[in-house]
C-alpha cells in the first residue's frame, strides 16, 4: 500500500513540476497559519456576540476578502475587502439588531467599503427576490452562520493613483500613528476602476485568527480557532467588494495534500467539482466529541457541525448529475437544496464514561422533516438533552439516554444511489488518480457550559469550547 501511495505522490509531483515549475497543493495549516481562515460559527442569539480577529504575521501588506454567510444555505449576508499592513490585526464584532445582525468595529485597518461607526447591517438580498431558495427570507436568518477570510494577494509597491500624486498601494494601507496612511485613495481607486491585476502579487499566507462567542450578561465565553488552509493558490485574485470571488472553488493548482496514517497523499482534481480540493482536506466519516449534561453542575453541551463546501454541490444552478460518466466523479452530498434544506442522513451513537451505550442508534428529538436522523443545513447545531447552550434556532436535540457525561459520534455512512438513479455510491469524491475520499466535508467544535449563577455576589458561570475529533477513510486505487 505504501508503494502505491508513493507512486501516486510521485506522479502528482511530476505533473505539478511540469505545469508550474514548483509543487504546490492546498493543505490544512496545522501550525495555525495560512491563506484561508474558516470560522465555523457565529451567532447573536441567546445574548451572544461574536468577535472575529485576523492577524497578518508577515512583513508584507495583504489584500483579504472577508465574507459572512448565513447558516441555512451559505448565502452571503455581507462581504468587504480588508487591507492589512504588515503585522496588523483586524477585529470585528457581530452583534444583534432589531431584525437581524450587524458588524461593528472600532479597528482602524483599511476596508473597502469603509465600515461606519454605527456598523453595517447584514442583508438578505442573496436569498430573497430572484435569489430566493424557498427558505425563510427574513433578516432573522442572518443571526447565525459562519465566516470565511481568504487572502487575495500581497499589496505591491506600485502607484495606484498615476493620474495625480504618487500613492503606493502598500504604503497607503500601512498605519502611520495607528491609522492607514491613505485608505481614501484605495477606496477611490475601487470606485473609479483604476485598480489593475498588478496591484497585488500572489498570496503568501501567514494569516492567523480567532473567534469568540461571548455572552456578557451570562458570563460565558466560547473561544475557538478557525480552520486554516495553506497553499490555497499560487495566483493573485484581487476582486472588487461584493464579488463572490475568490471562493473555496478556486484552489490553484487543483491539488490537495492530506496527511493520513503517517503519509502525505497528494491528489489531482482537474476532472472533479471545483470545490473538491478543499473538500478532500476535511472529508470525514464521523464527528466525535465529549458531552456533559451533569445536573449537579447545571451543565450543557452543543455541537456545531459545519459543511463549508456544501453550497458548491447542492445549489440549484449546478450540475445535479455530478457522477456523469464523462467527468467520472461523485459528489459527497446526496440532495439538492429545497424547502427544509438539503438533508443528509446521519447515524447517531452515544456512550457514557464507562463505555455503556444504547442498543440502537439514538434518534434526534423532535425528528427532522425527512423523518430520519438528518442534518439539513450548511451549519447545524446538535444539542444534548435540550441544554441549548448556544440558543440556536437550528438546534436538533439528542436525548442523553440517561448518560450525564460521555461522548457521542455523528456518522456519515455511504449511501447507494445518486440523483440520476445510477446507483453509484455517494458520500465520496474520487481524485483523477482514483483515490477515494469518503464521508462529508465537515468542521466545527463543541461548546460546554456550567451554570452556577450568583455565588456570593459573583456570577460563576463558565463556558469552554472543544474542537471536534474525526474518523477519516481514504482508499488508494
Amino acid at each position: 500500500m505504501n508503494m502505491k501511495r508513493n507512486l501516486v505522490n510521485m506522479a502528482v509531483l511530476s505533473t505539478l513540476i511540469g505545469l508550474s515549475g514548483t509543487a504546490s497543493a492546498v493543505t490544512t495549516g496545522d501550525d495555525g497559519l495560512g491563506q484561508v481562515l474558516l470560522y465555523p460559527y457565529y451567532s447573536v442569539r441567546n445574548g451572544n456576540d461574536t468577535v472575529v480577529t485576523v492577524t497578518n504575521t508577515t512583513d508584507s501588506a495583504k489584500a483579504v476578502k472577508v465574507r459572512v454567510l448565513e447558516s441555512k444555505n451559505s448565502r452571503e449576508v455581507i462581504d468587504f475587502n480588508l487591507y492589512l499592513s504588515k503585522h496588523d490585526v483586524w477585529t470585528g464584532v457581530i452583534t444583534t439588531t432589531a431584525d437581524g445582525a450587524k458588524l461593528v468595529t472600532t479597528d482602524k485597518s483599511c476596508t473597502v467599503p469603509a465600515i461606519p461607526a454605527s456598523g453595517v447591517e447584514f442583508r438578505n438580498f442573496a436569498y430573497t427576490g430572484s435569489n430566493a431558495d424557498g427558505e425563510d427570507g427574513s433578516l432573522n436568518r442572518t443571526r447565525e452562520g459562519y465566516v470565511e477570510i481568504i487572502e487575495m494577494g500581497e499589496a505591491n509597491h506600485i502607484d495606484i493613483d498615476p493620474g495625480s500624486a504618487t500613492v503606493y498601494f502598500d504604503t497607503a494601507v500601512t498605519h502611520v500613528s495607528g491609522v492607514p496612511a491613505n485608505c481614501a485613495a484605495v477606496v477611490t481607486d475601487w470606485a473609479d476602476g483604476t485598480f489593475t491585476p498588478g496591484s497585488v502579487s500572489a498570496p503568501g499566507g501567514g494569516l492567523m485568527g480567532t473567534g469568540t462567542l461571548i455572552n456578557v450578561a451570562n458570563g460565558t465565553d466560547f473561544s475557538f480557532d478557525p480552520v486554516v488552509l495553506d497553499a490555497f493558490t499560487i495566483a493573485a485574485n484581487h476582486t472588487a467588494p461584493g464579488s463572490l470571488l475568490p471562493s473555496l472553488e478556486q484552489a490553484l493548482p487543483a491539488q490537495s495534500t492530506v496527511f493520513f496514517e503517517g503519509s502525505a497523499i497528494t491528489s489531482n482534481w482537474v476532472n472533479g467539482e471545483l470545490a473538491d480540493p478543499v473538500s478532500a482536506l476535511i472529508m470525514r466519516t464521523a464527528v466525535l466529541n465529549e458531552f456533559t449534561v451533569e445536573p449537579t453542575l447545571a451543565a450543557g453541551t452543543d455541537l456545531v457541525v459545519n459543511f463549508p463546501t456544501k453550497r458548491f454541490y447542492v445549489a440549484s444552478d449546478i450540475d445535479t448529475d455530478a457522477d456523469s460518466a464523462d467527468l467520472n466523479y461523485s459528489r459527497p452530498f446526496t440532495q439538492d437544496f429545497k424547502l427544509n434544506g438539503a438533508c443528509e442522513e446521519v447515524t447517531l451513537n452515544i456512550w457514557d464514561r464507562e463505555e455503556t451505550t444504547t442498543t440502537t442508534d439514538v434518534d434526534f428529538s423532535p425528528a427532522p422533516p425527512v423523518g430520519k436522523n438528518s442534518l439539513c443545513w450548511e451549519v447545524n447545531v446538535v444539542t444534548v438533552n435540550n441544554s441549548n447552550v448556544l440558543g440556536s434556532a437550528l438546534a436538533l436535540n439528542v436525548p442523553n439516554a440517561g448518560f450525564n457525561s460521555g461522548w457521542l459520534r455523528i456518522g456519515f455512512p455511504a449511501i447507494a444511489g445518486n440523483l440520476d438513479g445510477s446507483g453509484d455510491v455517494t458520500r465520496q469524491i474520487v481524485s483523477d488518480e482514483g483515490v477515494t475520499y469518503s464521508g462529508l466535508p465537515v468542521i466545527g467544535f463543541g461548546a460546554q457550559e456550567y451554570v452556577n449563577g450568583n455565588m456570593g455576589g459573583v456570577l460563576s458561570n463558565y463556558g469552554g469550547s472543544f474542537i471536534h475529533k474525526y474518523n477519516r477513510a481514504i482508499t488508494l486505487p
